[in-house]
């Protein structure tokens, strides 16, 4: 405003307080009516006094905006009667957030007044704010997890999780992350022993868990937390449960150098889905690589428990190669192979292995009986010849069945 003064001496004392202060003449003048309404009490006029100041404020003009809107809500905060004040500063407050979004000083205020109402709401929706708006990163992550307070407090757990959630950023202090693990934590040790559903608020927390102990490399952590998964949530998705176990593998073994205990992961994982192909492999190719023949052995005897078709086939080939050419047990191949007989009694691999497998082990009553079925599926009249004089010598000579040995060679 244009100064309109009459008396030389005030002017004089205006523009020597302007110098000093480095103020504009308009400034010093305004500053001096401020002070001068506050000695007097009249402090509903100085609040007007500072909004036609403010109306004269460019609105790009955001830092001189907010100085004047502090400067209102404190009047309005402090000075005026409290039959007079109520919400007028936190509606001064809310107005500075909408001109410059990160101011701090307004949000702590808001923060305090709400705090003192019990706004539950108004308190979560100030934090969102300033997770949204913050400064900085770690700022932005301190409001999620104190939104997350709050909403705890509440008794409004699905949505404190979710905030919990937001404020794990990987890139947030190892203090604020801690504090914000520790809390997951608490949610799954204060659900009761036993099965945990998946949507339940310890099933999302050990999710949200999962997500942040990974992002932030924490591996022991992250092992754990699988375990508590695998073990606690119920009914856990069969593919989930599988990616689980291929997750913890990998982190045993890329991360952690454990290859024995990646090794008994993967053995767990095939075992209780011996269909999946990814699984077999790594598995296999991790037992081969580190000669654990009797782990591979054990493995594929439990995952037969579970397989079917052609995949137990394929298991029961797999065990007797693993026994017959690795753990030198030709017994358990040849179980094997019998196995594989029982189920097709016309595959010719499996035939010809126990033949093999018979005759170096002397059971001369396998034996026989392998031939017995080779002799229905010779194709020619030589083979057959061939084959039922083996039977007629064996019956003879090493199970000491003469009646046996001519009606073979009849």
């Amino acid at each position: 405003m244009a100064l309109q003064i009459a008396n030389p001496a005030v002017v004089s004392k205006v523009e020597r307080l302007a110098r000093r202060t480095g103020l504009s003449k308009t400034a010093v003048v305004e500053r001096a009516v401020d002070r001068l309404l506050f000695a007097l009490g009249r402090h509903e006029e100085r609040i007007g006094h500072q909004r036609d100041k403010l109306g004269r404020v460019p609105e790009d003009a955001i830092a001189e905006r907010v100085e004047i809107l502090h400067l209102i809500a404190t009047i309005e905060a402090k000075d005026l009667p409290a039959d007079a004040r109520e919400g007028l500063a936190i509606a001064t407050w809310r107005t500075i957030l909408e001109v410059a979004p990160a101011d701090e000083a307004a949000a702590r205020a808001l923060i305090e007044a709400y705090t003192a109402a019990g706004d539950v709401d108004a308190l979560a929706a100030l934090h969102a704010h300033i997770a949204t708006h913050g400064e900085t990163l770690e700022r932005r992550a301190q409001a999620h997890a104190d939104r997350a307070a709050v909403l705890a407090a509440a008794g409004r757990t699905d949505e404190a999780i979710d905030a919990l959630a937001a404020a794990l950023d990987k890139d947030a202090s190892h203090a604020l992350c801690d504090d914000v693990s520790a809390r997951l934590e608490a949610i799954v040790a204060a659900a009761e022993a036993g099965e945990i559903a998946p949507e339940s608020p310890a099933g999302r927390a050990l999710e949200v868990l999962d997500g942040g102990y990974e992002a932030r490399g924490m591996y022991t952590d992250l092992v754990r937390i699988f375990d508590a998964r695998l073990a606690r949530i119920a009914p856990l998705d069969r593919d989930l449960a599988t990616s689980l176990r291929r997750r913890k593998a990998r982190a045993q073994e890329e991360q952690l150098h454990d290859a024995p205990a990646a090794l008994a992961t993967l053995a767990d994982a095939f075992a209780r889905e011996p269909g999946d192909f990814e699984i077999r492999t790594l598995f296999e190719e991790k037992a081969t690589a580190l000669a654990a023949w009797d782990v591979l052995a054990s493995t594929y005897e439990a995952a037969l428990a579970r397989a079917e078709g052609e995949d137990r086939r394929s298991l029961l080939v797999a065990a007797a190669r693993i026994h017959d050419e690795r753990r030198d047990d030709p017994r358990k191949a040849l179980r094997a192979w019998m196995a594989v007989i029982e189920a097709d009694a016309e595959d010719a691999q499996a035939l010809e292995e126990a033949e093999r497998l018979s005759t170096l082990l002397a059971d001369w009553g396998v034996h026989v009986a392998v031939l017995e079925k080779l002799l229905k599926l010779a194709g020619n009249d030589d083979d057959r010849r061939s084959l039922a004089l083996r039977i007629g010598e064996a019956k003879r000579d090493m199970l000491a069945d003469p009646a046996g040995a001519a009606a073979a060679y009849e």
